[in-house]
């Protein structure tokens, strides 16, 4: 499933444009993608699913840190400490320290760049935004009580 250009945006706000791009030389070969790639930077979790012990059943979920390079509008682009099969179902959550941003993507390649280190192309097929949801009223009175008081007490010792 293409991203939205909406879709596209949120992704893009999530990660920040690099500091460095690798050197042209470790792009050897053909450009793969169907639309253009956005650099990108930024931490992210990997969850694979695991294969059950009976054929069909679902296995143990595994979490892996990646950090994202580029986006598209049809994939994503990661580095990853650990292999992923290719066609394997996984999903990738970005998050903001407020919301998550999943998306559900389907492994597309996995190359070895170096020892311990894959470059991983996934399309998407799903995207799933959780927003955090608002403090009640009660207590965002209790914390700007706390803000209010702090702020009485600090201009006092500062007065004198």
């Amino acid at each position: 499933m293409p991203l939205t250009a909406e879709q596209f945006e949120q992704v893009t706000r999530f990660l920040a444009k690099p500091v460095w791009r690798l050197e042209p030389a470790l792009y050897a070969g053909s450009e793969r993608r169907e639309a253009a790639g956005t650099p990108a930077r930024g931490v992210a979790e990997l969850r694979v699913a695991g294969v059950g012990r009976v054929p069909g059943e679902p296995g143990r979920t595994r979490s892996v840190t990646v950090y994202v390079h580029d986006v598209s509008t049809g994939g994503v682009g990661l580095l990853s400490g650990a292999a992923v099969r290719a066609e394997s179902a996984v999903e990738l959550v970005l998050s903001n320290g407020h919301d998550d941003l999943t998306l559900r993507c389907s492994v597309r390649h996995c190359a070895a760049l170096a020892v311990g280190l894959y470059g991983v192309g996934m399309d998407v097929e799903q995207f799933e935004v959780r927003e955090a949801t608002p403090e009640s009223a009660a207590e965002e009175a209790a914390w700007a009580g706390f803000f209010g008081a702090q702020r009485a007490t600090s201009a006092r010792d500062v007065a004198g």
